[in-house]
């Protein structure tokens, strides 16, 4: 590389050159492929039906029948069915669970609001799990339940936030599970007990206030 010097390059640049020729123009794109406009988006989906085929067609990993049945005592710890087995969502999360590295079940927190006040699932004992289950899921720290918030979630509340700066536009009522995802998850610092404190309570239709999730 050291005898490539700045002569030697411009030595290489003047003979490729015909005399008396300075710049050199390249063809563009629609001249090489004069037909990608009509055959490009052909290729395109027939390339993506290929990777599709064979991403269903690739052996997946099982879930592990032990590491799911852990997964969810760990999660009974802290929430449990008002039924005698779980709900098929929250086995499907441990199985999900199972096949990650952290074996951490990623609970969303719609779906843990819209249980625990409809009554499928309900604390063991909130005053004492929940705090702790939003402190952790908010500094993301190492434990096997932690609770998330779904991107369907996440693109309704930047929605929200960008139609209620608008004169024109009027926002849209967000649900429980929304106000506590803006509350707790972009502001991770705040102690989460203050989720569930008069602060917040008015933003609840009347019967959300005295549900038991409320209470706390």
């Amino acid at each position: 590389m050291s005898s490539f010097t700045r002569s030697t390059l411009q030595l290489i640049y003047d003979q490729s050159l015909p005399l008396g020729v300075t710049t050199v123009h390249l063809p563009s794109f629609s001249q090489i492929f004069p037909d990608f406009p009509s055959s490009g988006l052909l290729y395109v989906l027939s390339f993506l039906t290929i990777l599709a085929i064979l991403f269903r067609t690739f052996p997946r990993r099982k879930p592990n029948a032990t590491e799911t049945c852990t997964i969810l005592r760990n999660l009974q710890k802290i929430i449990t069915p008002t039924q005698s087995i779980w709900y098929p969502e929250y086995v499907k999360l441990a199985e999900r669970a199972s096949l990650s590295r952290s074996k951490t079940l990623t609970l969303p927190l719609d779906r843990l609001i819209t249980d625990v006040i409809g009554g499928r699932t309900e604390f063991r004992d909130a005053a004492l799990h929940l705090p702790d289950l939003l402190l952790q899921s908010a500094q993301r720290s190492e434990s096997p339940v932690l609770i998330g918030v779904r991107m369907s979630a996440w693109y309704r509340v930047v929605t929200w936030m960008f139609t209620a700066r608008s004169n024109r536009v009027r926002p849209r009522k967000l649900t429980s599970s929304l106000l506590l995802s803006i509350y707790c998850f972009l502001s991770p610092k705040v102690s989460s007990v203050c989720c569930y404190s008069h602060s917040y309570t008015s933003a609840f239709p009347s019967h959300l206030r005295s549900s038991p999730i409320m209470r706390y």
